[in-house]
């Protein structure tokens, strides 16, 4: 005799099977959907804890508390549905030290929120696999460190399409000891950061483009890539199609060697690129114009970083170079032009009697200026 027990046994014993001939995880056709405020449940915290992995909670506009999503809850979706700005998260101030959406499960997405007044917006930690922040409004964060968007010790993560707006006390998204994370399409425009846009730590294989800043508050970076040694390597990312301006450096690599920025866009900052201790890097299609004029600075700053191609860029009306190389033996710098700048076009200072500027390969540049010649840099 069938019974309901029994045939629903039956069924859920097929559902393995399918899943893995779809590809799906067997979650994924048992998950419900959870609308905050629903019922008893009135608090995107209580959704969750009433969740299972791979459940989707709908929150409506409103004013809510933090959340916290812990391991056991992978692949939840939290998405604000509402006009932008409407689903607030606001946190606890500067008293102690909280984030307005915390994430330590695998494959999290979350989506169009408003984050506000915590000590970091929001976090995905702990080996954090596949989540995807999108689409959300974060600012006026209580520090003094807070962080907008900071990803630790994960993979596969995704954050693109957010907001920063206000104040952000440290970074807006900072990313350590992570491998393939794509951070692209966010923006900071008149945002006060405190630090730098973007920095990664410590990472590998990250791809950063279609980012945008244009600061009110003069960070330190727009993109940093900063080779602190206690996290380990920094390198092979792919920095392309950004656009950084009123920073202090526009794009900054510090010991992070074989990236590849090409296709961005740094204006008005104190050096608009600057790759330092970055061997092997190459930098192409970039267009760094009016840099310097607060004073002093570069266009493109290449130093310390052999073995490098620095090829088809734009250095316009820098203070007081527009291209700048120094101790990057190896070094090919091709096909870039470099006009009205101040002091010097193209410059390859003679500062380390090891590393003469003698020790590069010029090819096909354009320029007014150069020294020690222009044709050491074969100006055409």
């Amino acid at each position: 005799m069938n019974t309901p027990s029994r045939n629903l046994r039956t069924l859920l014993g097929g559902v393995g099977p399918l899943c893995l001939a779809l590809g799906l995880p067997a979650a994924n056709l048992l998950a419900k959907e959870i609308t905050v405020p629903s019922g008893s449940i009135l608090t995107i915290q209580q959704a969750v804890d009433a969740a299972t992995p791979g459940d989707t909670i709908i929150v409506l506009p409103g004013t809510y508390a933090n959340v916290s999503i812990d391991p056991s809850k992978p692949g939840l979706t939290l998405r604000a549905v509402g006009p932008p700005g409407s689903v607030k998260v606001v946190g606890l101030g500067a008293s102690v030290w909280n984030v307005g959406i915390y994430i330590q499960a695998d494959d999290v997405s979350v989506q169009g929120f408003a984050i506000s007044n915590a000590t970091d917006g929001i976090r995905a930690l702990s080996t954090s696999h596949g989540v995807r922040i999108t689409d959300n409004q974060i600012g006026n964060l209580s520090g003094p460190y807070g962080a907008a968007i900071e990803i630790d010790s994960s993979s596969g993560v995704e954050v693109a399409r957010n907001t920063l707006f206000g104040a952000v006390p440290q970074e807006g998204v900072g990313v350590s000891m992570s491998s393939d994370i794509h951070v692209h399409d966010n923006s900071a425009i008149n945002c006060a950061v405190g630090d730098d846009f973007i920095v990664l730590s410590g990472s590998t294989d990250c791809e950063i483009d279609h980012n945008t800043l244009h600061s009110g508050g003069n960070p330190n970076s727009g993109i940093f890539l900063n080779g602190w040694s206690p996290a380990g390597p920094n390198t092979q990312h792919h920095i392309h199609h950004n656009r950084m301006d009123n920073a202090v450096q526009g794009i900054f690599l510090w010991q992070s060697p074989k990236c590849v920025l090409d296709y961005n866009t740094c204006d008005s900052n104190q050096t608009g690129i600057y790759v330092a201790s970055s061997p092997n890097c190459t930098v192409d299609h970039n267009e760094a114009d009016n840099n310097g004029q607060q004073g002093g600075g570069s266009g493109i700053g290449i130093g310390d970083s052999p073995d490098s191609i620095v090829t088809y860029n734009q250095a316009t009306s820098n203070a007081p170079w527009g291209i700048i190389v120094g101790s990057s033996c190896g070094t090919l710098f091709a096909h870039n032009s470099a006009e009205g700048n101040g002091q010097w076009d193209l410059y390859a200072p003679n500062w380390d009697p090891s590393s003469p500027p003698t020790c590069n390969t010029y090819l096909d540049n354009h320029a007014g200026t150069a020294s020690p010649s222009l044709a050491l840099w074969d100006v055409q």
